[in-house]
């Protein structure tokens, strides 16, 4: 920082959020005023983006999904609660199977169970999100398996369409080797909204 005044002892650079513009600020005496006003403004911002979903730090959908691999990766079947709606579905092969979708916390808590014991290795590999509604959001990317005694590996291409409620994940459907299927349903249903599409 260049000196602003002779008398000036310690100078503090604040972030662009609107005061100062970056500029090099006042005396070491007020130094700490400065930092007050800055966290005020940027609690305000952080209140206002939680106000959508009733966090203290809102995260983007693509941020909360990344999360939630990482934690089915880790082998955590937990489903976070704060960033889960109640009523969530999974739509997958396995359902299919069953007849009905998961449904609930407990239900689709099972599915993640089932997944991580059917296999010694079950990682989902998310490589592209797309925003295709502010509710909806497409993720295209790989699923490796290692099944569980052979040993055997196989690495396909995947896609996962998320439906959100309030901040949380209301919905999710799974395509596996189906990836230009789920492009296409992603825009085609984009306009539909999560609840509607429950039947």
């Amino acid at each position: 920082l260049e000196a602003v005044d002779a008398r000036v002892l310690e100078a503090l650079l604040v972030p662009h959020l609107g005061l100062g513009h970056g500029l090099p600020h006042s005396a070491r005496r007020q130094c700490l005023r400065v930092r007050v006003e800055v966290d005020r403004l940027h609690g305000r911002r952080r209140l206002a983006a939680a106000s959508h979903t009733g966090t203290d730090m809102a995260r983007t959908h693509a941020e909360q999904v990344r999360a939630l691999f990482q934690r089915w990766n880790r082998g955590i079947v937990e489903l976070p609660r704060d960033e889960a709606h109640p009523d969530i579905e999974v739509h997958s092969r396995l359902s299919k199977m069953r007849g009905r979708p998961y449904r609930g916390y407990r239900e689709v808590e099972h599915w993640i169970r089932d997944m991580l014991e059917s296999f010694d290795e079950w990682h989902l590999l998310a490589d592209e999100f797309e925003d295709v509604s502010p509710d909806r959001l497409l993720v295209v990317g790989h699923v490796r398996y290692r099944g569980r005694g052979s040993g055997a590996s196989i690495d396909m291409p995947a896609a996962w369409i998320f439906d959100f409620k309030d901040g949380r994940c209301i919905r999710l459907e799974t395509f596996s080797q189906r990836v230009d299927e789920a492009r296409l349903l992603a825009r085609l249903g984009a306009e539909l909204a999560p609840e509607s599409r429950h039947t």
